[in-house]
């Protein structure tokens, strides 16, 4: 791999960016005892952005919901110097102890300190792991998404994917959690597929800051799911302007010869892009923006499946297992399939689509047809409307077409077409009543589109083969023939699918005293209509159930397993609700406790089209009369248009 990178002026080493960051400590004079009313400002290295409150009774001082970044410290009061602390890392997530120890003398004499050593966390029971742009940017990532980055975390088995390769992105089982266990926000606001609940877009390692993984213990705050929560932030401009250029190349003339492999598979991968970030008005308005795209051509590898021998192909298995004849459980003599025996549907689908072996061992090599292109925009503007209120907008939208092709066993000209598209938004609003009461509010927005279609090798259907079935209905042809151990023709089916999710967020931080309070409220509304004619060709696999051998048993037209859907269409939509509270109790300098109530209802998902169905054994539906005794639907007496009830003691 090659890389070729230019880049414009130097990124600061972290830029402002939103994120839920809270920097707090104790104020004290040289005995120890406890300064009140001591004014504390944070500020931001690279906006120059600044925030102010007081110690309390108790010395302390906490500034919650500051945008990730490096902060400068000061701290004044009557009879002591200045104090200054510069250079302070603030990662997503984290609650950092700044601890003052004010000198006595006049205001105008100042202590400066350097150091910022590392911290064990000590205000939050939350087992967290953040992940950080120096890793994003620098350690090695194979098609460049940082969401590789969380196997890294304690506690992760790797990538899962409970799609079944059918999302954009897979996820992560932490902690021997489901993978569809996790939570995904970016910028505050929800990024989750709501179909398979895993990743939504995710933006490329030069437009994305830090992210976090929290495993366990985390607040009342975050909930929902019961795996890991994963929080992200994308760059935002700062004073100074900067911005990169990069190329990263993968060429198969660089490439050595699979071993599976005939030639050299023509792997290519071109991902190029830029960023750019600065201020519109300095220390009020900033922007950022990026951009990256992805072209790949055929993948690293080869299709490596296993056909039938020439000999094989009139139904002699000289030289393999002893097949024995499912009528009579004796075996075939001499191994030999008669010709009247042998499936014409076999026949068939051999001519049309499965080659002769052209490597050892009856294997057919050749590359995959497998392409990708993928083009995400990131665009993001910060302001500071005053001194007491700061709004953040981001805009992310990723356009990806693949030729996908779901198995290695795969015959030539079996795949399918997945065509996504993504819009994903996120407002942020925090406004500062006082020193002391802080509240954010967040909207988010998604909107993913993907559409399937099916691509075939020729026009014929398992129909015109000779099978014997019918289509359950018209359109694209699909395959999903599978000869286990052998081959497979699988190309996916139509599938259309629409998916909308709306977002809202309130949250207000409230420090009283040696309490720091937190109230909440996310709303969030989920919308997915969606059509497919899945399995409306029926899906056929042969195993060695009657033969012993797999591909005997495909000779014979005896399938081990039929499976056949009709259309289906379904427009569910559901609203989910929570509410909490938190107070994070700053009990004594050596013990903080950390306290939560969260209501998280139980809301049922409804369908627009009342495509739901519900089992009440006995009963007929008086909706639809003919309907198989049992089988009741909404519309009907007692049932509504959740067939099942909320359960708000959740």
């Amino acid at each position: 791999m090659l890389r070729c990178s230019l880049f414009l002026l130097v990124w600061p080493a972290l830029v402002f960016a939103q994120g839920t960051v809270t920097i707090y400590g104790t104020v004290t004079d040289p005995s120890g005892a406890a300064i009140v009313g001591a004014k504390v400002a944070v500020t931001n290295s690279a906006t120059k952005q600044s925030r102010d409150t007081v110690s309390a009774v108790d010395g302390n001082y906490v500034v919650p919901d500051l945008p990730v970044g490096t902060y400068k410290l000061s701290v004044t009061a009557t009879g002591f110097k200045t104090f200054m602390q510069d250079g302070i890392l603030v990662q997503v997530d984290e609650n950092r102890r700044v601890a003052v120890q004010m000198a006595v003398g006049g205001m105008s004499e100042s202590i400066t300190v350097a150091a910022d050593v590392a911290q064990v966390e000590t205000r939050s029971s939350a087992l967290r792991q953040v992940v950080d742009s120096a890793r994003i940017v620098e350690l090695p990532l194979n098609g460049r998404n940082p969401l590789q980055l969380s196997y890294l975390v304690a506690g992760s088995s790797g990538s899962t994917d409970p799609s079944g390769g059918q999302a954009l992105n897979s996820s992560v089982s932490i902690d021997g959690m489901r993978a569809n266990s996790n939570n995904y926000s970016l910028d505050g606001a929800d990024n989750q597929d709501p179909f398979f609940n895993t990743p939504s877009s995710f933006p490329n390692p030069d437009a994305l800051e830090e992210f976090s993984l929290q495993t366990s213990n985390y607040s009342a705050e975050l909930g929902r799911n019961a795996g890991a929560a994963m929080n992200a932030v994308t760059r935002s401009g700062t004073n100074s302007l900067h911005g990169s250029l990069f190329e990263f190349l993968r060429n198969y003339d660089m490439d050595s010869r699979n071993f599976f492999a005939n030639s050299v598979s023509p792997y290519r991968r071109n991902q190029f892009g830029g960023t750019v970030g600065g201020p519109i008005r300095k220390d009020k308005t900033f922007f950022f923006g990026s951009y990256q795209g992805t072209r790949v051509n055929s993948e690293a590898g080869a299709q490596t499946p296993i056909v039938p021998s020439a000999a094989q192909r009139t139904g002699d298995f000289t030289g393999t297992k002893t097949i024995k004849d499912p009528l009579t459980g004796a075996a075939f003599p001499n191994n030999i399939i008669p010709a009247s025996r042998i499936s014409p549907f076999a026949l068939n689908f051999m001519k049309d689509f499965v080659p002769a072996a052209n490597a050892p061992n009856n294997v057919y090599t050749f590359p995959t047809a497998s392409t990708t292109v993928d083009d995400q925009a990131v665009a993001k503007i910060d302001h500071q409307l005053s001194n007491s209120n700061h709004l953040s907008g981001r805009l992310l939208y990723e356009r990806n077409n693949t030729n996908q092709v779901p198995d290695a066993t795969d015959l030539p000209g079996f795949w399918a077409i997945i065509d996504y598209s993504m819009w994903n938004v996120a407002l942020n609003d925090i406004h500062i009543f006082s020193p002391h009461l802080v509240n954010q509010f967040t909207f988010g927005f998604n909107d993913i589109v993907r559409q399937q279609l099916p691509h075939v090798a020729g026009t014929a259907s398992l129909v015109d083969l000779g099978t014997g079935f019918v289509r359950a209905a018209p359109g694209p042809l699909a395959y999903d023939t599978v000869v286990s151990g052998y081959f497979d023709a699988f190309s996916r089916y139509l599938l259309n699918q629409y998916r909308k999710g709306f977002q809202y967020t309130d949250a207000l931080n409230w420090i009283l005293g040696a309490h720091s309070l937190k109230f909440g409220v996310d709303v969030r509304q989920d919308i997915c209509d969606q059509s497919q004619n899945f399995q409306t060709d029926a899906a056929v696999t042969f195993t060695a159930n009657y033969t012993g051998l797999a591909l005997a048993d495909f000779m014979l037209g005896r399938e081990n397993s039929f499976t056949q859907g009709s259309p289906n269409a379904g427009s569910p939509r559901t609203i989910e609700f929570d509410t909490y509270l938190q107070d994070d109790w700053k009990f004594s300098k050596r013990l903080t406790l950390n306290m939560g109530l969260r209501w998280d209802p139980f809301l049922p998902f409804s369908d627009a089209l009342n495509h739901l169905a519900q089992f009440r054994p006995g009963e007929q539906s008086k909706l639809y009369p003919s309907a198989p005794p049992g089988y009741v639907f909404p519309g009907d007496p007692g049932v509504s248009s959740t067939t099942m009830n909320s359960r708000l003691s959740n």
